[in-house]
Formats: structure tokens, C-alpha cells, sequence
């Protein structure tokens, strides 16, 4: 591991060749830039490096102290395609972390009834709302600045053919109880 692992940056690379033994690098997000020694982007493209940074062949290493980054040649006579493309993650030295997929082709999401009611008036009235056939969709995690995240789901509702309707609507007025 590189001396400088306290640089490491969070975030997804993409490692572009340059030419036959050098490679560029793009970090996808300054979110982490400042970790240890601060990054800079050098332009618009998200490029890291101010310089070209070169792959050694038969046992060379080539250490991105700015980035904790270490790029190891392997065995022979590097010769790389300029144009070709490779991407890696970085994950900074941590005590907590999680890696979650989420929308995979056997995960099934199931429709579902609902009631909903609204809040009683202060004269009296209620509302209830029966929805048929309804789904849950969205992405219910909060990126909001300094807040802990609060799950936010939008439920869609669909027709129901036995039902003939999507939703059922109940209000109430109550008269004067005196």
C-alpha cells in the first residue's frame, strides 16, 4: 500500500490511456477531495492529474501520493491502447461501510391496498380514501445538507378491473349533535 493511504479519495475513477504507457485519471465527484493532501480538479473533464501519469513495466510501481493511489506495472513491456478506458472505486480506510443493490431483476416489488384518511376538520368532517391497487415507487433516501435521512415513498395507484375504478372516496359532514 502506498505511503500516502491517508490521501485516498471516496469516489468512482476512471483511468483513461494517454498513450502506450501512460494513463490519465477522472474522479467522479469532489465530494472527498480534501482528504489528506487536497485535489484539484485540472479540468472541466474531472481530470486529477496535471501530468500524464506513466505505468512501468516488470515490477515497477508508480505511487499518486495527491490520490494514495498506487499503479503497479505487472510483467513485461507495458503497452497500453490509447483511448482504452478502466474504471475502480476507491473507499478510504473506514470503521463503518455498506455496499447495497437495490431494483435487481428477482427483486419484486408487490402492489398493495390502501387506506388513507385524512386529518378530521375542525367542524367535523372526515375523509377516507380506499385505493385499490397501489405501488411503491421512488428513491426514499434523503440527501439533504446536515439532516439525517428521511424515508419519502410515492405510491401510485392503477385500476382495478374487479373493482371497476381505481379508488373509492367516503366524506363525511356530521350534523349537529345537540
Amino acid at each position: 500500500m502506498p505511503a500516502s493511504e491517508a490521501n485516498l479519495k471516496f469516489g468512482k475513477y476512471i483511468a483513461k490511456v494517454a498513450s502506450a504507457t501512460t494513463i490519465d485519471l477522472y474522479l467522479s465527484s469532489d465530494l472527498d477531495i480534501t482528504r489528506g493532501t487536497n485535489g484539484e480538479y485540472q479540468n472541466d473533464l474531472l481530470k486529477v492529474n496535471a501530468s500524464p501519469i506513466t505505468i512501468t513495466g516488470t515490477g515497477g510501481n508508480n505511487d499518486v501520493a495527491a490520490l494514495g493511489l498506487r499503479f503497479v506495472g505487472g510483467s513485461g513491456t507495458v503497452a497500453m491502447t490509447a483511448g482504452d478506458t478502466a474504471s475502480f472505486e476507491v473507499q478510504p480506510a473506514n470503521t463503518k461501510s455498506m455496499e447495497v443493490v437495490i431494483g435487481g431483476s428477482t427483486d419484486t416489488y408487490p402492489e398493495f391496498g390502501a387506506v388513507v384518511y385524512g386529518q378530521k376538520r375542525s367542524n367535523g368532517e372526515m375523509i377516507e380514501i380506499d385505493c385499490y391497487r397501489c405501488k411503491a415507487i421512488g428513491m426514499p433516501i434523503n440527501f439533504e445538507q446536515n439532516a439525517w435521512s428521511e424515508a419519502e415513498v410515492t405510491a401510485k395507484v392503477f385500476y382495478d378491473s374487479a373493482k371497476n375504478g381505481v379508488m373509492k372516496i367516503r366524506h363525511v359532514s356530521p350534523s349537529s349533535v345537540n
